[in-house]
């Protein structure tokens, strides 16, 4: 039995699994850390290889570190296919491995038996959305609009301080004004990426009446909507997927 961790900042989520089996359960056990990535850190691009392999590696490579100036990249191939992933401005240490957030996110609808669907997760700092086709990421968007926007929002508008913007927040939420219209500002922008049914994910996900706007929603009932990403990241190596790996 192997006892992964998959951390995003203070959050942790550990599993134990058997390699064997391909069987997971939670532990309190703490093992080989996997770390998150910050969707809003890394850059996520997939297309078809042009040309002899070889090269094409070269030319990627140089077009990579021409556009971001950040050595902290990697390519994979399934087939024809590639997909490169990009992170910078942020420094990891004492890890097993890496997960880009997006490919967490979306593994968690692996898990769920899901090969379609979209992931909408409301955080802190960030929204970042994730449409999943085919088993396969195929566009993501992230948002720089999270709670902390919405707090301030709430707290300008309505002349209240951050303690009464979240209580107001926790008890009325989509039956204030300012706070379904943040929602639907959020929801407006990714109209063209959205694809049911969606996993709804991070803590501002639990605000009332935002499932409501929605036909089939899903939930995740293996862990808190705020650790879906952990969770994801902590069977990177049991739902095994294409992607760059750190």
């Amino acid at each position: 039995m192997v006892v992964y961790t998959g951390v995003d900042g203070k959050k942790t989520f550990s599993v134990e699994v058997s390699p064997f089996k391909r069987s997971w359960k939670r532990t309190q056990k703490e093992g080989r850390r996997i770390f998150v990535i910050p969707s809003n850190r890394c850059y996520f691009s997939y297309g078809k290889v042009r040309g002899k392999l070889e090269d094409f590696k070269r030319a990627l490579e140089v077009d990579v570190y021409e556009r971001f100036k950040s050595k902290n990249f990697n390519v994979s191939f399934e087939g024809e296919n590639y997909y490169l992933v990009v992170f910078k401005g942020i420094n990891f240490t004492n890890y097993y491995a890496l997960d880009c957030e997006i490919f967490s996110l979306a593994r968690v609808l692996r898990v769920l038996g899901l090969e379609e669907g979209s992931v909408l997760d409301f955080g802190r700092n960030k929204t970042t959305f994730v449409l999943v086709e085919g088993g396969r990421v195929k566009a993501y968007r992230v948002l720089l609009r999270g709670g902390e926007k919405l707090l301030k929002v709430l707290q300008k508008k309505r002349s209240l301080k951050r303690e009464e913007a979240l209580k107001l927040l926790k008890e009325e939420g989509l039956g204030v004004k300012e706070v379904k219209e943040f929602f639907l500002d959020i929801l407006e922008e990714l109209k063209p990426y959205l694809k049911e049914p969606i996993l709804l994910s991070g803590g501002l996900s639990k605000v009332a009446g935002l499932r409501e706007l929605f036909k089939k929603v899903l939930r995740n009932t293996y862990c808190k909507e705020e650790e879906n990403s952990c969770f994801g990241a902590s069977l990177k190596f049991l739902y095994r997927d294409p992607y760059p790996s750190f």
